[in-house]
């Protein structure tokens, strides 16, 4: 089942008109909303970055009234589908980029088989160079163009890896799913939001939970030197939480003992829990 603008509608009939500039140019925004436990999770900020990149765009909306029609609507389809944990997808769209700037939107439910929070799998990583990764003042959004992220996926797929960085002027970016952390002498580092990675949700509460656990955090450009003498390499983004990487292209790491990681880990279950 999907919900178009607030109305349930059946997954065999999309009422979708295919000439919409959705369609015809990739002029869209989404965002991929983690339930837990029946209820979804921060929402405030998935808000907060949507309409960010609608009024960069010229959407015409009501912040408010769309705001509630939306979040209506993913209680909707929780109880609907009976969603406990699960992702959301939430895709904002216009019929003419143009003539029609309103906004309208879709939601679909997936349910996940597992709760990654409590269980994270250990990822396998490679690189994908083929389209780097460029800073744009769109690039911190999640925009329905997403070409490059698919062609990565694949890409580290076809070659039995989980998922494949993507570089920005020769640094570490990001993966196709997510935000990159590395960990050297206990300290953590991310590339900053200037090599064009995601505005991801997870990344800032890992950054703010750095901050109030007093563990040293610093945004710094990654090279491929950086990630081979990493002690420990992850990854973030809000429906997985935080995924421990147990090998980079053909590097592999002792993963039985990961302490930053775990520890961020307990510490977001902790705070999660509350």
């Amino acid at each position: 089942m999907l919900f178009l603008n607030g109305r349930a509608i059946a997954d065999s009939a999309p009422e979708l008109a295919l000439y919409t500039s959705a369609f015809k140019s990739g002029d869209g925004l989404f965002e991929t909303i983690r339930i837990y436990r029946g209820k979804p999770l921060f929402l405030a900020e998935h808000f907060k970055r949507l309409f960010a990149g609608m009024y960069f765009f010229n959407y015409r909306f009501e912040e408010e009234v769309f705001q509630n029609a939306v979040t209506a609507s993913i209680f909707q389809i929780i109880i609907a589908e009976n969603l406990y944990h699960a992702r959301v997808r939430l895709q904002v769209f216009r019929t003419d980029s143009t003539l029609d700037r309103k906004a309208q939107y879709i939601l679909e439910g997936i349910s996940l088989l597992d709760d990654y929070y409590s269980n994270a799998r250990l990822f396998a990583l490679t690189e994908f160079r083929l389209i780097p990764v460029q800073f744009s003042p769109i690039s911190g959004f999640k925009l329905s163009n997403r070409l490059q992220y698919d062609l990565a996926t694949r890409y580290a797929n076809e070659n039995y890896f989980d998922d494949a960085l993507l570089f920005s002027e020769g640094y570490a970016a990001e993966s196709s799913i997510a935000n990159l952390f590395i960990v050297k002498d206990q300290k953590c580092i991310t590339p900053p939001l200037t090599t064009g990675c995601l505005n991801g949700i997870m990344r800032n509460i890992i950054i703010n939970m750095c901050k109030e656990l007093r563990v040293p955090l610093t945004e710094k450009k990654i090279s491929e030197s950086d990630l081979y003498k990493a002690d420990e390499i992850f990854l973030t983004n809000t429906i997985r939480g935080l995924i421990p990487v147990k090998r980079y292209k053909e590097m592999e790491w002792v993963n039985d003992n990961l302490p930053m990681v775990g520890f961020l880990r307990k510490s977001f279950q902790q705070w999660i829990a509350l």
